[in-house]
């Protein structure tokens, strides 16, 4: 939306100034808020739309896609694993670096066993059979595994391996529940988190910025609009070229302070 009304004000002020449309009406006595204010009060109700739905609606949206997400990969366990993320399953924390899902094959595996006799397993390729009820078993290929026992802790046992089997127990209920993301938490629900933090001297900074960013993409709509005025006025030759340019700019600033900030 935000893009779309800069692209749309810059786009058709531009060609008016071009075509001293803007010229005439200020000759003919139109005072120029009679012809700016459509753009601006656009932009006022796209902002109101943008900040009820990022506030309400897309939260609820979002917790509909985790309950559809969560359901399938407890029929498809795999789905579950992303590539370059660390997933905990009871006392194992796994690292994939790739991830071919169609045909199951996994590069670059790191298993991590933590507890009293600590262990890493590095694998250059596996895969990953789930049709054992409550067991996952990983069959890594061309890999070293490196483990400590705990009345030995000075010492650090190391080999490698062309085949290796490991089998990883785990609970569907526990190893695949459904956690509420910052994402699902409606406006409300965000201000009241952060107030029950502060209360317990928790730092709030990425509930607040989640919050505020919110508000400031709801605002990015008017804020374009106050700024594609001007410029569109300003336009007079190239009108599109003009507008698109000033268009691709503006936005690439706008994500680039967005995405810095949070």
């Amino acid at each position: 939306m935000p893009i779309s009304l800069l692209f749309a004000i810059l786009l058709t002020y531009g060609r008016m100034s071009e075509d001293n449309e803007i010229t005439a009406l200020r000759a003919s006595g139109i005072n120029n808020f009679r012809f700016v204010y459509q753009s601006l009060l656009t932009g006022l109700i796209l902002c109101i739309i943008l900040w009820y739905a990022n506030m309400n609606i897309i939260p609820k949206l979002q917790t509909k896609f985790c309950k559809v997400y969560f359901s399938i990969t407890k029929r498809e366990p795999i789905a579950k694993f992303s590539r370059k993320t660390f997933i905990d399953i009871g006392e194992y924390k796994i690292y994939i670096n790739e991830i071919d899902k169609k045909r199951n094959i996994l590069k670059g595996i790191c298993i991590y066993k933590l507890g009293l006799n600590p262990k890493r397993i590095f694998a250059r390729t596996g895969s990953a059979d789930f049709s054992c009820a409550r067991e996952i078993v990983f069959k890594l290929f061309d890999g070293v595994m490196q483990s400590v026992e705990s009345q030995y802790a000075e010492s650090l046992t190391h080999f490698a391996f062309k085949n290796y089997v490991i089998t990883i127990p785990y609970k569907v209920e526990d190893t695949f529940k459904e956690v509420k993301t910052l994402r699902e938490f409606s406006g409300k629900e965000l201000l009241e988190e952060i107030k029950k933090y502060k209360l317990q001297n928790l730092p709030t900074n990425y509930l607040q910025t989640e919050y505020y960013l919110r508000i400031s993409i709801s605002l990015a709509v008017l804020s374009f609009a106050l700024v594609g005025l001007p410029l569109g006025v300003r336009i007079h030759r190239s009108s599109r070229t003009t507008a698109l340019g000033l268009s691709i700019l503006l936005v690439g600033v706008y994500y680039f302070l967005t995405i810095g900030s949070i």
